[in-house]
């Protein structure tokens, strides 16, 4: 049942117990006073007719305005969907365009450390290979060292220049003759050749 239907519902009860009300009552005694009632009935009928009228005016009124408000309502609701579906879309977009700047860095940051690991890797094996082309010289021009010699235990406190002079060689030929990088590199116990002189 809706809203107008109930109202027009009590309406035409009141109109009802109106007339009813009106038929009842005390016996008439003479027809002029019957007249009298039956022309105050149909006024008051006319009457009510006129009121009930003016409220289904508006029921009608009001009826409309609810249409009306339900329409901008779902409207409203409409429009504030698209809108929020329009965000949405606008996020989305947005965080497409950033995961493709971040996969882009990335990509530039692979491609940087690769050509970094490259250029070190290439001035690495330069700088070697200067190394061993000024080891090479020196090699060539080492003396021949005598295949005869002493073995030396090396004990605590020895050093090589004290060693080299008790044997009367000399400390570069004991370095060489042992591959020694340095003459500070000796430990205690170690066997060393020291080429006769």
């Amino acid at each position: 049942m809706t809203f107008s239907h109930g109202i027009r519902m009590g309406l035409a009860a009141m109109g009802l117990a109106v007339l009813f009300a009106g038929t009842t009552g005390c016996v008439v005694n003479n027809e002029e006073e019957q007249r009298m009632i039956m022309q105050q009935q149909r006024e008051d009928s006319l009457l009510f007719q006129d009121e009930m009228r003016r409220l289904r005016a508006r029921i009608d009124a009001l009826e409309s305005d609810i249409a009306r408000l339900n329409q901008q309502v779902n409207t409203a609701n409409q429009e504030q969907s698209r809108a929020v579906q329009s965000q949405l879309q606008g996020v989305n977009a947005s965080l497409e365009e950033l995961q493709k700047r971040i996969r882009t860095v990335d990509a530039a940051r692979e491609s940087d450390k690769k050509e970094i690991v490259d250029t070190l890797s290439k001035r690495i094996t330069e700088v070697m290979s200067r190394q061993q082309a000024a080891a090479r010289p020196a090699a060539t021009a080492r003396r021949p060292v005598s295949s005869e010699g002493y073995e030396h235990t090396v004990q605590t406190g020895e050093t090589l220049s004290a060693i080299a002079k008790a044997y009367g060689a000399r400390t570069a030929d004991i370095i060489e003759a042992n591959n020694l990088r340095s003459a500070d590199m000796l430990r205690v116990g170690q066997k060393l050749f020291i080429p006769a002189p």
